[in-house]
């Protein structure tokens, strides 16, 4: 790996950090690429719940923003050890990185030390993570420390380790003094630890209703790793997307290895995959718009899904979902280092997706975005333009024709591919409007994303309060300290107000006929 050569994996998060540090491009490539991070646990993994689970997850988030991890874990099993080791080569094989199981550690070797539990080390940029109950937490303490390690609910297991890659992607960066440490972290209620007051019992199992998760980006993506990782999972998942890996999806995408992005693997069939280990959870995969999914969803008898995931970064997208009229409507989304959960419940009087997002809808900014992606891509404004609203677009050999040369070079092996995903291919800037065909997110971001949706759904499955907000929204770079102040948005932004009555109507035919169906196929059997 050449110190100053980067591919298009990292160009998601070096623009960013060039904002953030101030310093070049190729001035924090050279000091990434010679960054090796320790993760250290003393812990016995038999008598830890939720440590494979932690260091896995925290493996494989650092792994998409740091090439060199060490795992110095002398009372676990080393065959998982060996597996985790084996997993993060799979994500980064290119020459200078490297990921193995040591026996002892240096800390003078470390741009940064990760430790769970106890540690006889010391070193001036040491994360120290644990989680009780539902909280998370983590902290930087060169002298020592040792948080406590108890419990395997999944959001705080899952909380400390994201908590805990943002905090080695602060030390790496010298990010200290834009990103805070983070108290205590309780997950069931969106809170800070010490805002919160008594837990209640961790439920090991989802037992989904038809759940529709659209979007296997970065988020859809982490909330099929989390989903994976979560004791017990029953019901049905239905999960659409068009789109195929490609090598910047390396960078953000936790169920994604190098062999999928040189094979261009169909994203859904990731999520079929990684859910495999659950035998009572029927996985169905849809690898076109949800715009085209409606007949499919009918089949499947998802027409107005109970729960519908939404992972999208497409107004228009979120618009076709909208009109498939689910229940409830959940959304992890993210921009840079921001994410948000919103959740939207029909009937209630409260935002829809569309209304939500309504504000981001400036025409302006979006003509300067097809306008700057064009003449970094060297496509014509008209294709980028018409692939925001019909995603399935792609760049024909004739289109390539009518091309300067100088694109025509650039392009050439693209031809065919759909064009949102060439536009993923090449150095990002962050779109605007309502068209956001890529984003500067590291993975912690939309694995915190993620982590809302599936508490949401947790929430929605065993029908127990657990976060108060409609909308939480915060970012990393003050990290959960602005989480609170949206207030809940009314229905009245978009046209949903005036589809009230039609789409009442819809549903109430729609679920008719599931139900004629239904007793007609018992029927016939």
């Amino acid at each position: 790996m050449n110190a100053n050569e980067h591919g298009p994996r990292e160009s998601r998060h070096l623009p960013l950090l060039e904002r953030l540090t101030g310093r070049g491009a190729a001035d924090l490539w050279a000091s990434l690429s010679k960054s090796t991070v320790l993760v250290e646990s003393r812990l016995v993994d038999g008598d830890t719940p939720g440590l494979r689970d932690a260091v896995e997850l925290l493996v494989n988030q650092v792994a998409r923003f740091c090439p060199r991890i060490d795992l110095f874990l002398p009372n676990s099993n080393p065959e998982w050890a060996s597996a985790a080791v084996q997993d993060a080569s799979a994500i980064d094989s290119r020459e200078g990185s490297l990921f193995r199981a040591v026996g002892e550690a240096d800390p003078a070797d470390y741009a940064s030390i990760v430790t769970i539990g106890p540690s006889r080390l010391t070193h001036r940029s040491h994360v120290y993570l644990g989680w009780d109950g539902w909280h998370s937490t983590a902290a930087i303490e060169s002298g020592g420390l040792d948080l406590a390690v108890r419990g395997a609910n999944l959001f705080a297991v899952a909380g400390a380790a994201t908590l805990g890659a943002a905090m080695v992607f602060r030390e790496i960066f010298g990010l200290g003094h834009r990103m805070p440490i983070q108290p205590p972290f309780c997950w069931r209620s969106l809170r800070p630890a010490a805002e919160c007051a008594g837990d209640p019992e961790f439920i090991p199992m989802l037992k989904l209703p038809p759940t529709l998760l659209v979007g296997a980006g970065a988020v859809g993506a982490a909330y099929t790793e989390l989903l994976a990782r979560f004791p017990s999972v029953q019901g049905l998942l239905a999960a659409v997307d068009f789109d195929r890996v490609g090598d910047s999806d390396l960078g953000r995408m936790l169920i994604a290895r190098e062999r999928d992005a040189v094979t261009g693997t169909a994203k859904v069939w990731l999520i079929r995959d990684r859910l495999k280990r659950h035998h009572h959870l029927r996985v169905e995969t849809f690898e076109r718009p949800i715009g085209d999914a409606n007949a499919w969803l009918r089949e499947r008898g998802l027409a107005c899904p109970r729960i519908a995931v939404s992972a999208l970064d497409r107004l228009s997208a979120r618009v076709d979902l909208q009109r498939l009229l689910p229940d409830v409507a959940i959304e992890g989304a993210t921009d840079e280092l921001e994410f948000r959960g919103f959740v939207s419940q029909y009937g209630s009087g409260g935002a829809c997706l569309v209304c939500s997002h309504a504000e981001e809808v400036v025409e302006s900014t979006v003509g300067e975005y097809v306008a700057d992606r064009s003449r970094a891509t060297g496509l014509p404004e008209g294709l980028i333009a018409e692939s925001m609203m019909n995603p399935s677009v792609t760049l024909s050999a004739e289109v390539l024709r009518t091309l300067p040369g100088e694109s025509v070079s650039r392009l050439g092996q693209h031809v065919g591919k759909r064009v949102c995903t060439i536009l993923q291919e090449f150095a990002a800037s962050p779109a605007p409007g309502g068209a956001r065909p890529h984003q500067l997110v590291v993975s912690f971001v939309s694995v915190t994303a993620a982590l809302v949706a599936l508490l949401r759904t947790y929430e929605l499955v065993h029908r127990v309060p657990l976060a108060r907000e409609t909308l939480f929204q915060a970012d990393f770079l003050g990290l959960f300290e602005n989480a609170h102040k949206f207030s809940k948005k009314a229905r009245g932004s978009c046209d949903c107000v005036q589809r009230r009555t039609e789409n009442d109507e819809v549903r109430r035919l729609t679920r008719t006929v599931l139900i004629a169906e239904s007793i007609e196929v018992e029927r016939d059997e």
